[in-house]
Parts: C-alpha cells; sequence; structure tokens
C-alpha cells in the first residue's frame, strides 16, 4: 500500500510546479489603449430635444454633452416633437471638441402648412379657438410643427373640427363636408356625444328632455329642455346591461326601462331601482304604458303585470295576467304592447292577436280580433308589434311581417280594414314597428325603409334615405318635442330631429 502512493504524491508535486512557473512566466497583462476626453456638446433652441449617437437613444436631452467617445464616424441626431429629425456627422479623434448649436426656429424647412377645404366653400375658419379673417379653401403656410384644432361653420350647416399634426416640411389637408342643417340635424358616434348609432327606444320627460334606448343596453339622456347648457354638458349615459326595448315617464317624472331581461325604475335621475323580481322570471319587457290612474301595465313574454298604487316596493301592488291561469287572463302570454281609447278600455296587442278589455272588467271577459273574425283582404298576421288609438278614437295596429304580410290595419269601432303605406314595395311584406300619433292626429310609423307621416291615401309623406336627410333606413321610435320638432330613432344611423315646419 506504501508503494502505491509515493508514485501518486510524485505526479501531484510536479503539477503543482509547473503550474507554478506559468503564472510567473504571463503575469504581465498586455497593455490596452484607453479612450481619451472627446467631446460633442448640444445645445438647441428650443430646448429639450432628445440626443440619439448612432441611432441610439442615449437617453438625453439639450442641452447636455456625448463623452468618452470611441475614435471613428459618429451620427449625432436630434428629435424634437413634430420637427423634422436632425443629423450631423462627425470624425471623432483623441480628446475631440465638438458644439452642435441647432435652431430649430430659424430653418424654414422646418416649417408646415395645412390646406382646408369644405362642402360648401365659403366655411368660416376657427384655427386654435381664433376665428381667421378667410374662408375656405385657404391653404395656412409656414406654421410652426405642432397639434392645430381647425374648425368650420357655415350658416344653417353644422359646424365640424379636426385636430391636425403638422409636421415640419409637410404640408397636410383638411377637408370637411358639412352636415346641411336646414331641416334635420343628426346626433351619432362620429359628431356628438351619443354612445349608440343602434337606438331601440326614445321617450320625453316633464323637463321636455329626451331619453333614449340602446342595443348595448345604454340609456342617453339628452337635456333639450336646457337651451343654457354647452352641448358636452347635455348628454348623461346609464348603463342597463340589458338592451333597452321600451321607456315611459310618469306623473311623478320617473323613467320606467323595460329591457330583454329586466324592469328598471329610474327615480329623477338620481337613483335607479330594479323591479325584475315583481316579473315572471325570466321574462323579457317588451312594452310599458302608464294609464290615467298611473297604474302601470307592463307587456312581458310570460304575461301581462300591472303596478296598482303608489306603493311600488310593495308586492301586493303587483298583479300579473296570464293565459294560464284558471280564468284565462289573456289571449297569450306574449305581450307586446297595450294602448287606452277614449272611453278607457284597454287594447292589448300579442302574439295570437290582439285584446280588447272593456273598462272595470278586470279580464273577467274581452274581445279578440284575429286573423279569423277581423276580415281583412290580406293576411296582415296575428303578431302584433304595437297600438295606438288616435284622437278621434280609431285603433291602429302594426301586425308583424314574415311569415305573414304584417303591415297596418285600423279599427274605426264598426270593421277592420288594411292601411296601405303608398310608396312601399317590400314584396307585399310590410316591415312596420312602431306608430306615434302626433296632435295633429298624423301617424307616424316607423318601418325597416323610413318614416311614414300619414293621415289618409290623400294626405302622406315618407321621409327615406333617398329623399331625405334621415339617418338611417331602419326607423326604431320617434316623438315630437314641446317645440314641434320630431326626434327620430334609428337602429344604424343614431338619433334624428327633423325641424318644426319641414314636415
Amino acid at each position: 500500500m506504501f508503494n502505491k502512493i509515493i508514485p501518486i504524491l510524485s505526479v501531484l508535486v510536479i503539477i503543482y510546479l509547473f503550474n507554478s512557473c506559468e503564472r510567473e512566466v504571463y503575469s504581465t497583462q498586455p497593455a490596452v489603449a484607453t479612450i481619451k476626453n472627446s467631446k460633442i456638446i448640444l445645445k438647441t433652441n428650443p430646448l429639450g430635444a432628445a440626443i440619439y449617437l448612432d441611432g441610439k437613444n442615449m437617453g438625453l436631452h439639450s442641452p447636455d454633452s456625448l463623452t468618452w467617445l470611441k475614435p471613428g464616424t459618429h451620427v449625432v441626431t436630434l428629435k424634437l416633437g413634430l420637427f423634422p429629425d436632425r443629423s450631423r456627422n462627425y470624425n471623432v479623434q483623441d480628446s475631440s471638441r465638438f458644439t452642435y448649436d441647432y435652431n430649430f426656429y430659424q430653418d424654414p424647412d422646418n416649417y408646415g402648412g395645412i390646406n382646408i377645404t369644405s362642402t360648401p366653400s365659403s366655411a368660416s375658419i376657427i384655427l386654435n379657438d381664433t376665428l381667421l379673417n378667410q374662408k375656405t379653401p385657404l391653404t395656412l403656410n409656414n406654421l410652426l410643427p405642432n397639434t392645430y384644432k381647425v374648425k368650420v361653420s357655415y350658416p344653417y350647416y353644422r359646424s365640424d373640427s379636426s385636430f391636425i399634426d403638422v409636421r415640419g416640411g409637410t404640408l397636410k389637408t383638411a377637408s370637411f363636408i358639412l352636415e346641411d342643417t336646414t331641416k334635420w340635424i343628426s346626433y351619432s358616434l362620429k359628431n356628438s356625444l351619443i354612445g349608440s348609432n343602434y337606438l331601440t327606444a326614445i321617450t320625453i320627460d316633464l323637463g321636455g328632455n329626451l331619453w333614449i334606448g340602446s342595443r348595448e343596453g345604454y340609456i342617453y339622456l339628452y337635456k333639450i329642455g336646457n337651451k343654457y347648457l354647452p352641448e358636452d354638458r347635455k348628454w348623461s349615459a346609464y348603463n342597463t346591461g340589458y338592451p333597452i326595448q321600451c321607456l315611459a315617464v310618469d306623473q311623478w317624472n320617473n323613467l320606467w326601462i323595460g329591457t330583454s331581461n329586466s324592469l328598471r325604475y329610474f327615480e329623477d335621475v338620481t337613483k335607479m331601482d330594479d323591479f325584475t323580481r315583481f316579473l315572471p322570471v325570466g321574462a323579457s319587457v317588451n312594452s310599458i304604458t302608464i294609464d290615467k290612474d298611473q297604474n302601470v301595465w307592463i307587456g312581458t313574454s310570460l304575461g301581462l303585470v300591472i303596478l296598482n298604487g303608489e306603493d311600488f316596493y310593495n308586492s301586493s301592488n303587483w298583479k300579473t295576467y296570464t293565459a294560464n291561469s284558471i280564468d284565462q287572463s289573456v289571449v297569450d302570454d306574449y305581450i307586446t304592447s297595450v294602448s287606452f281609447d277614449q272611453t278607457g278600455n284597454s287594447w292589448i296587442g300579442t302574439k295570437a292577436g290582439i285584446q280588447e278589455n272593456p273598462i272595470n272588467s278586470d279580464f273577467t271577459y274581452y274581445n279578440v280580433f284575429n286573423m279569423l273574425n277581423m276580415n281583412l283582404t290580406v293576411k296582415a298576421g296575428n303578431f302584433i308589434e304595437d297600438i295606438k288609438i288616435d284622437k278621434n278614437g280609431n285603433v291602429w295596429v302594426v301586425h308583424k311581417a314574415d311569415p305573414d304580410r304584417g303591415g297596418i290595419t285600423q279599427f274605426d269601432g264598426k270593421s277592420w280594414s288594411v292601411v296601405n303605406l303608398p310608396g312601399l314595395n317590400f314584396m307585399d311584406f310590410v316591415y312596420a314597428y312602431k306608430i306615434y300619433v302626433d296632435k295633429n292626429n298624423y301617424k307616424w310609423i316607423s318601418t325597416l325603409n323610413g318614416l311614414w307621416k300619414y293621415m289618409s291615401p290623400n294626405d302622406w309623406t315618407s321621409f327615406t334615405t333617398a329623399n331625405s336627410k334621415i339617418p338611417a333606413s331602419q326607423i326604431s321610435d320617434c316623438l315630437m318635442d314641446r317645440k314641434g320638432n320630431l326626434w327620430v330613432a334609428t337602429f344604424g344611423g343614431g338619433l334624428g330631429k327633423l325641424k318644426k315646419g319641414n314636415f
């Protein structure tokens, strides 16, 4: 064993001596060339230009310096906002000193311009809230690089504006096609603070303000009743979470909101309550009508719900009427609309026809009108979209199209007749949605292809995208304000206002 250890120790000693000798021979490191103190001093007017060296952002801003530069050619670039980038090449040697002092304002190539045009021409120009003496078309030159607000206005046209980024050495274009507001004014995502172009319902409160429902579940308050408010403070939005299907205002100026999955109550624009718990489970709200005694009639997909009394939170004041009840209170559970005639009788639209309830009948007896007994010349269909009573007591009904013809029918107290809207040609199908009766007893009929104002076959007017500035073809709802302007909710084009005196 001892004889084996000795050779191993000898080898270890030799390796140690060899390594020691090697370290002594290469102990001195080769000399490294030192970088001399070369410097480029950078100054600009205005201050604050970002400094780049050979394309790399150095994290510096003028005035500052680049130091300890390696010998060779370097590119220094200054970047300042919308000014053009400015670069210089430097051949750096040992201990070089350079100064790059650049005035952005003194270089004419750093200025830009805006070419402003409008339809119609000769519109006034407001640049950054300053009215110019010139009118469109106009080219503004020698503008400092910056963001400019350009606004143009023309009498009886909607003003328009845009923010234009003017970069040095460029000519930007600001082109405007102004909306003719002599008859129509539109309110859409592109020109107002309304949050949707897909509107579903509209009503007006006791203060003269508009409430507008949307597909996305928002209701929009537009305070047209306060003319002193600036436009951006007239709009408010409130989210219900479900598509809005109907709106109504009671005598206390509270807003009732029917959605695809809930019933909401908005008290004086300060408190929103949820009354869905008083409805059949899973019901959607199709219509809300308030009678002369302030009872709230709520047409749902699962029956008719009536709230009697001012105590909204008392469940005993809520009563549901269905076709499945023992006395079969309604002809069908799917209730689409409710209206009241001059004697107080209620007219209820359902998926299975029309139900007339005599006043004080408490649903113990009623009349039913459908395709079996209306004696119509065409099959309009039993699915009722809307019912309204005009000033003469006539009943106007919208029938849903597809698979039936759809369209409008009228009941004069004795017989039913089909109302043919002149100018409509839907291959014998009439897609109408709602009827609004104005103070002059004209019927405004919202359709898939425009809005019809109708009194008789010889007294009617249509408003379509082909013959007017109505914002869209598909009309969801409409109403008239206190001043006699007609407000139109469209599905796709936002809100439209047809000024008094143009219909």
